[in-house]
């Protein structure tokens, strides 16, 4: 398969990001970045916001405890930090979107998006979480590996070397 194909005769044009806000992953952004620039596609930033990310949410501004319209106020500073992202794909001269929605299930949401949207890849960042992480919260790279409705990337950042 030549690069920048999906399948045969397909080219990679629309390219699903799940970003995960609560953990800092700018060498995963990055690289998508500049994928999709390679491949002359677009990028579509998704976040769920699952409990972890509500709790980082909730951290970086205390605020929301006890107001009215919580979630409406969570989805809002996740878009923020989207937002961030996009202008970093427009910087590169990649034409990016991105969006939030509340919902545990973040390996459904993310092969729903990928479906609703008619995507060509979803890359995802397979960092390791610890065992006791996925116990608590489950594996969703792996989920979305198994129930994607296109190809799947997944990034690992290159371990320095000692």
């Amino acid at each position: 398969m030549l690069p920048g194909m999906a399948e045969a005769g397909h080219p990679i044009r629309k390219v699903l990001v799940p970003v995960d806000l609560g953990r800092r992953g700018s060498a995963f952004c990055s690289y998508a970045i500049a994928l999709a620039k390679q491949l002359a596609g677009e990028i579509l930033f998704f976040s769920v916001i699952d409990s972890p990310t509500m709790l980082y949410l909730i951290e970086s501004r205390p605020s929301h405890t006890g107001e009215e319209g919580f979630r409406d106020n969570l989805v809002a500073d996740a878009q923020v930090l989207l937002k961030r992202l996009v202008d970093l794909a427009a910087e590169s001269g990649v034409r990016a979107t991105g969006h939030a929605v509340v919902s545990e299930r973040v390996d459904r949401e993310v092969t729903r998006e990928a479906s609703e949207r008619s995507v060509d890849l979803i890359i995802v960042d397979a960092e390791a979480h610890s065992r006791l992480w996925r116990l608590l919260f489950g594996a969703s790279a792996e989920e979305i590996l198994h129930r994607a409705p296109c190809p799947v990337l997944s990034f690992k950042q290159r371990s320095k070397e000692k």
